[in-house]
């Protein structure tokens, strides 16, 4: 098992997506950086307009793990006023269903706080956080796994904050959307709020069809992950 993506900007544009949703209002930019020279700045102008980034990709998997990095920056929030930043997405081939989980940021007029809400097979979700984060670079992980065979109910998920876990799930029906995941959407998302403006900063988004753990990234921006992969597929004086 090893790294499907990593998406670092480090291009200074947004060559390592697929897909962009107003790119006008998404900057490649060093003040969105948070590792190496470049992050993307996606732009909120009180207009309530989706802006995000997406990766599409084709895995077949038991256990998945992704983990980027987020800074609040400028942005400013009515109070109680939530919005999604991210979504993974199936095919809609299970019941029509099309998210397997997606990530909300939250200000309750003192702190900024985070959670992300899992889907399971029949369509219900279950939610880990809100875990409150400062308005500062951090990095944010999730892992899961999948349910050891249809109806068994043992699927598992963990968000963790800079290394420390934020919450688990147990007990996850999931079986069925494993198979289909294809998509990574990430930035302004959904249900932006009129009083919502400012700047937020997205870097060095790794996706991995396994659940080990990506962790923080080093002095140079490099993941430890990235590098063992990159060992294990050298062979002879070329990379595989």
């Amino acid at each position: 098992m090893a790294q499907l993506f990593r998406a670092d900007f480090e291009e200074g544009d947004l060559s390592d997506f697929d897909n962009t949703t107003n790119p006008t209002d998404i900057a490649v930019n060093g003040s969105a950086a948070m590792v190496g020279s470049f992050g993307g700045d996606f732009i909120i102008d009180g207009t309530q307009t989706e802006t995000y980034v997406s990766i599409d990709f084709t895995v077949s998997t038991n256990s998945l793990g992704f983990r980027f990095y987020i800074d609040i920056s400028s942005l400013t929030m009515g109070t109680n006023e939530n919005f999604y930043i991210m979504y993974v997405r199936t095919d809609g081939t299970h019941s029509g269903q099309v998210n397997l989980l997606f990530g909300v940021l939250f200000w309750n007029g003192s702190n900024y706080s985070y959670r992300f809400r899992f889907y399971d097979d029949g369509g219900a979700l279950a939610n880990i956080g809100y875990n409150t984060i400062s308005d500062e670079p951090h990095y944010i992980e999730v892992q899961m796994v999948r349910e050891t065979a249809e109806g068994a109910g043992d699927g598992t998920a963990e968000v963790k904050v800079d290394g420390v876990s934020g919450g688990t799930l147990s007990n996850i029906d999931n079986f069925n959307l494993f198979p289909t995941i294809d998509e990574l959407q990430i930035g302004a998302r959904r249900f932006l709020d009129a009083g919502t403006t400012g700047n937020l900063y997205i870097d060095d988004i790794i996706f991995r069809d396994d659940n080990t753990e990506i962790g923080e990234a080093p002095a140079g921006g490099i993941s430890i992950p990235v590098v063992m992969q990159q060992m294990n597929q050298y062979d002879g004086g070329s990379y595989l």
